[in-house]
């Protein structure tokens, strides 16, 4: 059930993230704040797999989702870092639009996460559904 939640929390908020963009800032800083959540989620619940990557790093199996991964997740940092002044201090210029690149480049990098990881997911899903 936690891979059910967990995959449509990623992605349900990554949409509305994305979304929620339309809706002023402050909407769109909380949906995003909720958005870190689910991804801690995600990560602790992959804990050993993040462990081992991190210890193996591009001598890991998984090499290409390794550093996937650390793209995915430095975009989300520059994307979450770069939208706290845009929110609080109404920053623009440059911070602005780095938060508005990171944020554009991070749903589709979500949507290759997923793909990259579908047979894990899908796997996690029959065993699911045989037990």
């Amino acid at each position: 059930m936690q891979t059910i939640v967990v995959t449509v929390g990623l992605l349900f908020t990554a949409f509305i993230a994305f979304a929620s963009h339309e809706w002023g800032a402050t909407w769109h800083s909380i949906v995003g704040i909720g958005t870190l959540g689910v991804i801690a989620w995600h990560v602790y619940s992959q804990r050993h797999w993040v462990t081992s990557a991190a210890r193996k790093r591009t001598r890991h199996p998984e090499r290409k989702l390794v550093i996937y991964n650390a793209v995915l997740a430095s975009t989300f940092v520059i994307a979450m870092v770069s939208g706290f002044p845009v929110w609080l201090a109404g920053a623009g210029g440059l911070v602005e639009r780095v938060h508005a690149a990171s944020g554009m480049v991070f749903l589709p990098l979500v949507i290759g996460h997923l793909i990259l990881n579908r047979r894990r997911v899908a796997a996690k899903l029959r065993r699911r559904a045989a037990a």
